[in-house]
C-alpha cells in the first residue's frame, strides 16, 4: 500500500480490554480499560479509525462469567464498526505471536506499568502494519 497509513485500532477484548493506536505523528498508545465497555466504545468513536482490529474469543468447553463478557464485548465492537462505518477485522489469539517479542519490548522501555492486555492488542497493530507495509490488507 502506498500513501498515507490508515488508522487503526487493535483490541485485546474482555473485562480489561486493551487498546492500541498509533498516532499521525508516529506516537504508538496502548491503554487498558477495566470493565467499562461504555469507556472503550467511546474511545474508540473519538480516535475515529478506518480498521478496527478485534482479537477474536475462542474456547474449547464451558464459558465463564468473564468469558462471556468477552464474547459479549466482540459483538458489541462488531455492531460499533458497523454503525460507525470502520472496516471490522477479526484475528485470532496466535496471529499477534510474530510481534509478541516487539510488543513486549516496546511496552516495558516505556518504563511505566503495563498489562498483557495493552501488550497484546500492541501486537495485533503491529501486525496488521506488517500486513499492510506488504499489500497483504
Amino acid at each position: 500500500m502506498t500513501g498515507a497509513r490508515r488508522r487503526v485500532v487493535a483490541v485485546d477484548p474482555g473485562p480489561h480490554t486493551g487498546l492500541a493506536w498509533r498516532d499521525s505523528d508516529d506516537a504508538i498508545h496502548a491503554i487498558m480499560i477495566h470493565n467499562r465497555i461504555d469507556d472503550v466504545w467511546r474511545t474508540i468513536r473519538d480516535l475515529r479509525p478506518e480498521v478496527l482490529v478485534v482479537e477474536r474469543f475462542a474456547t474449547s468447553g464451558r464459558i465463564s462469567a468473564p468469558g462471556l463478557e468477552t464474547v459479549e464485548i466482540v459483538g458489541s465492537l462488531r455492531g460499533l464498526a458497523w454503525m460507525l462505518d470502520i472496516e471490522y477485522m477479526r484475528r485470532t489469539p496466535a496471529q499477534r505471536y510474530p510481534m509478541m517479542h516487539e510488543a513486549r519490548t516496546y511496552m516495558n522501555a516505556l518504563k511505566v506499568a503495563h498489562t498483557d492486555h495493552q501488550v497484546d492488542a500492541l501486537a495485533h497493530l503491529l501486525v496488521y502494519e506488517a500486513l499492510e507495509r506488504q499489500g497483504k490488507v
